[in-house]
């Protein structure tokens, strides 16, 4: 399957920033490092691109999910946000209809 585009790569930004704004979710990070839609770089592309790579049948060396995320967002982001990050992604990978049963509207 490949990378999601660079307009549903920023709906997920979008998605994401409203989720964790709507559940007063502490970040310690600023929003570019999320994702900067001008540069196409950030936690979201480096979960797609990972995901682009580790899936199918692959002989790539494995690193895993964490490792593939910059060491600032590794260590700001918990637990519960790196999950939502990596379901949102591999969603939006389904579609905008699937992914907007995850986080709402995304446009």
């Amino acid at each position: 399957m490949a990378a999601i585009s660079t307009t549903d790569r920023a709906r997920v930004w979008r998605g994401l920033m409203r989720k964790w704004s709507a559940e007063r979710a502490i970040c310690p990070f600023d929003k570019f490092s999320l994702y900067n839609p001008t540069a196409n770089t950030g936690a979201v592309a480096d979960t797609d691109a990972w995901i682009d790579s580790h899936s199918g049948n692959t002989s790539v060396d494995t690193v895993g999910y964490n490792g593939s995320l910059s060491v600032a967002m590794r260590s700001a982001l918990t637990a519960d946000m790196k999950t939502d990050l990596f379901l949102s992604v591999a969603a939006m990978r389904r579609g905008v209809d699937y992914i907007r049963r995850l986080l709402g509207e995304v446009d």
